[in-house]
């Protein structure tokens, strides 16, 4: 996983399209989400090829992810479903920050966050529509 600052909003593309792309491999299989947690994500694939019978690698898991999340992406922006229609509530977000506690004073910079992820995603940073590669 690429490492980034954890008090910093910025830096954290590589890192979110990499967790997003094990999260839609695990989904699409099936799995539940807190038993996916306490598993040592090096044997995911091992686990797809014994119920599958195919033969991929641990890169393999995040090039289905990737892909699984190209295609929900696509049919998003074919439905008319753009990146504003997903509204994050203020309270994640720290609108208004809080006065007290390890968060206090602290913002999420959201345009910052889709920004990169769009980066590393490789799709367009306005609309988010995947690039054909």
């Amino acid at each position: 996983m690429a490492i980034f600052d954890p008090t910093s909003c910025a830096g954290r593309g590589e890192a979110h399209k990499t967790a997003c792309d094990l999260n839609h491999v695990m989904q699409s299989a099936g799995l539940c989400m807190f038993g996916y947690l306490c598993l040592d994500a090096n044997h995911v694939h091992e686990f797809l090829n014994l119920v599958t019978g195919s033969n991929h690698t641990f890169d393999d898991v995040f090039k289905i992810g990737e892909r699984i999340g190209n295609i929900r992406q696509a049919f998003n922006i074919r439905e008319g479903i753009t990146t504003k229609d997903f509204k994050i509530p203020d309270r994640i977000l720290g609108c208004p920050p809080l006065a007290d506690g390890p968060n206090a004073g602290k913002e999420v910079d959201l345009a910052t966050l889709r920004r990169e992820y769009f980066i590393a995603m490789d799709w367009d940073s306005e609309s988010g529509k995947p690039s054909k590669a």
